[in-house]
């Protein structure tokens, strides 16, 4: 299956994704892309970690992941973010289409 284009492989199980998040948002939702970026927009204010915690959940629940196979790479205190996230099989990348 051909990777999106916010979206590259990171050895063997695990996928790196470049994301650009706003929180503070009405809801969770995949936005669409942004300058060849996943747009995601959470709930979450961007205190005390709250917004990175709400993303790695809702990565892991688009996903059909455990929270724990998803991972802040860089861009913790920052809204361009690089997620790793860690499973078996090739994620469900229409999972992400369906959600824009």
């Amino acid at each position: 299956m051909n990777l999106p284009v916010f979206a590259t492989t990171a050895g063997d199980g695990a996928w790196t994704l470049q994301l650009l998040v706003t929180p503070g948002g009405s809801r969770d939702v995949l936005a669409g892309l942004a300058d060849d970026r996943l747009r995601v927009r959470l709930r979450a204010k961007a205190v005390e970690g709250a917004a990175n915690a709400a993303l790695t959940a809702f990565l892991a629940e688009v996903f059909g992941l455990r929270q724990r196979q998803v991972h802040i790479v860089s861009g913790e205190h920052s809204r361009r973010k690089t997620v790793r996230i860690e499973t078996e099989s090739e994620p469900d990348w229409s999972a992400v289409a369906g959600g824009m």
